[in-house]
């Protein structure tokens, strides 16, 4: 089933290469075909848990750079705001085109030995996984076809569809087509064929920093026919220069003056840090007047000197986080540490307390996986994903399940490392009779035709192969094999924060 399934990514198109952080090497995406299984009554409390999980999260975010009132009422501490480099000071007194920092969030869940499914990790930057759990539905709905049917399995197409509706409606249109576009960083960045075929999915096109331009605070679009004004999401070089990266001078401008909304906002990528997940539950106790519903992973920010006395008291217990992801040397597991070692972090520790957190040292639930004809049992991260609409968050019916090949804890798990298998959920009071597929809203030839040129996929790989053995024409999109620049360890570790997603929605009036 395993060979099924590679040939199966292989003829959908749908091949690319991720790459290692290691020497720089391409490896294969892999998918492993048993799908992970959730049983309806788990995911009525996750579901309920993430819509609230976002709207806490843009709630704190709308405060934090509006009126602060949180900081005043000592639910959050202002070292802790002060001190990240994620927040984005240029963003205060900003109200958001649309009035949402967020629109859409990813969360890192791991079950643990009491069957509670918890968090360890928010993505609210720019959360990639997306493309990756289109890919797995496809090829698995396809291989397991019977399996899909007869367990009543929730399809994906109402997320997308509302995620499409949502983005077009941060600003209004008064064109024939809505001017929404996916910046990605170029072919070069590991998350490229993802970036390209949601973008091609649901019909935007896939653009760069160099094919968008600022005039006069607006964006645009350059075309063949001239200048085409939409609105974008990306790196401004001017608000953050970044020496040898790209962007689009004047993006920030143009999104403070209200003619560019963002998706993400800028500065929404502090909710992020695991330095804020303590204080999310008082936060929800104190402002929506009921418990947090989907707790998380034990964590700790050592900027508080209480805290910090108890954590190193009980170090071992723990894995230590970078709270704002600029030291390189972290995550480590403080059990590996020698003495030696451990009087040196616990130094670092005393030193800059503000840059550290620890999060307790867990090992996630196991399921089964395919592996070499063979049924293992291996460790799965859940990374669920939640869209902010104007009737309110609703969370995607499965997710993108990332499978362990080591014993280590999943706050140490590289980012591309293992790999992925689909997320099943159970939906028994839906009428499946007429298939919910995941689609373009427009024929192909009727998109903008940015969507549909050279420039969302990768050049073509060679020929493939149609069921008569005849060479099929059409090209495959199919991840570039040109060695990507070498990334520097805090470079790696930011791109593991924002979930390896770099890419962003762009929306602007016509």
């Amino acid at each position: 089933m395993a060979a099924a399934a590679a040939r199966m990514i292989a003829d959908l198109g749908t091949t690319f290469n991720v790459y290692s952080d290691v020497g720089g090497v391409s490896q294969p995406y892999e998918l492993d075909p048993v799908p992970l299984l959730i049983p309806p009554a788990d995911w009525v409390q996750v579901s309920a848990g993430l819509t609230q999980r976002m709207r806490l999260i843009d709630t704190v975010l709308a405060d934090l750079y509006g009126p602060q009132q949180l900081l005043r009422e000592g639910l959050i501490p202002p070292d802790l705001v002060n001190s990240s480099p994620a927040f984005l000071h240029y963003a205060r007194g900003v109200q958001p085109v649309g009035g949402r920092f967020v629109v859409t969030t990813g969360c890192d869940l791991v079950r643990l030995a009491n069957g509670q499914w918890t968090v360890f990790r928010d993505y609210t930057s720019a959360p990639g996984g997306l493309g990756q759990v289109l890919e797995n539905r496809n090829v698995t709905s396809n291989l397991l076809s019977d399996q899909f049917e007869s367990l009543r399995i929730a399809r994906l197409g109402a997320f997308f569809d509302l995620e499409r509706r949502t983005l077009q409606s941060l600003l209004p249109t008064r064109g024939e087509m809505p001017n929404v576009v996916f910046l990605t960083p170029g072919f070069r960045h590991p998350s490229y064929f993802e970036h390209a075929y949601k973008a091609r999915l649901l019909g935007f096109p896939l653009v760069e920093p160099a094919d968008l331009t600022v005039r006069e605070r607006r964006l645009f679009l350059k075309t063949l026919s001239g200048l085409r004004r939409i609105d974008d999401d990306g790196i401004d070089p001017l608000e953050h220069w970044v020496c040898g990266r790209g962007g689009v001078p004047g993006m920030v401008e143009a999104w403070r003056t209200g003619n560019v909304a963002l998706a993400n906002a800028p500065g929404s990528g502090f909710a992020s840090s695991p330095a804020l997940m303590p204080f999310l539950p008082g936060i929800c106790r104190k402002w929506f007047g009921e418990e947090i519903k989907l707790p998380f992973v034990e964590t700790w920010w050592l900027g508080q000197p209480d805290v910090r006395r108890r954590v190193l008291g009980n170090l071992h217990r723990y894995v230590l986080l970078s709270a704002f992801h600029r030291d390189s040397h972290l995550p480590l597991r403080c059990a590996s540490l020698s003495p030696a070692a451990r009087k040196q972090w616990v130094a670092a520790i005393e030193e800059r307390p503000y840059d550290f957190v620890a999060q307790l040292d867990i090992t996630p639930s196991e399921a089964p996986s395919l592996e070499a004809r063979e049924i293992r049992q291996r460790a799965v991260i859940w990374r669920a994903f939640t869209v902010n609409a104007a009737d309110g968050p609703f969370a995607l019916p499965g997710g993108l399940a990332r499978v362990g090949k080591t014993a280590q804890a999943p706050q140490l798990w590289p980012l591309h490392a293992g790999f992925t298998k689909d997320i099943w959920v159970s939906d028994s009071t839906t009428d499946f009779s007429a298939k919910a597929e995941v689609k373009s809203p427009r024929p192909l030839k009727d998109r903008h035709p940015a969507a549909h040129s050279r420039h969302v996929s990768a050049p073509p790989r060679g020929l493939r192969r149609d069921a008569g053995g005849k060479h099929d024409p059409r090209p495959r999109l199919a991840f570039p094999r040109s060695r990507p620049p070498r990334r520097t360890r805090a470079e790696r570790a930011q791109a593991a924060a924002h979930g390896g997603g770099a890419g962003g929605w762009l929306v602007a009036a016509a």
